[in-house]
């Protein structure tokens, strides 16, 4: 038997079978889309957030900040931007907003990404 006529003689692996973290990615996209971030878990340990936690938050509004759906982001704030996307029903994520609304003084937070450096 040939090493060609083993491999075809194989039974086939359904793909349930195979561990998750071998199949194949359905999407083309590696880009995080801000729909696709689910809501944080409750990391709160007397009232501060893991590094983690914190690092996700600004990634998840820095897409905000990237995705062109909801207006330009320079000049504004990140409420702001949110208020008129959703004034002129863009429908912006709600985590957004809930985001701003736990961190209210933290500048880091409310400014876009390129506030103060253009």
């Amino acid at each position: 038997m040939s090493l060609y006529q083993h491999f075809e003689a194989r039974p086939k692996v359904a793909e349930r079978d195979i561990p998750k973290y071998k199949q194949k990615r359905t999407s083309s996209s590696s880009s995080i889309k801000v729909q696709d971030v689910p809501a944080a878990p409750a990391t709160v340990v007397a009232g501060r957030e893991s590094p983690a936690t914190l690092a996700g938050h600004h990634q998840y509004l820095r897409q905000f900040d990237l995705d062109m759906t909801f207006g330009p982001c320079v000049g504004v704030s990140r409420r702001e931007r949110w208020e008129r996307a959703d004034a002129f029903g863009l429908n912006p994520p709600k985590a957004v907003l809930r985001l701003l609304e736990n961190h209210p003084q933290d500048e880091t937070f409310q400014q876009c990404l390129w506030y103060n450096t253009l």
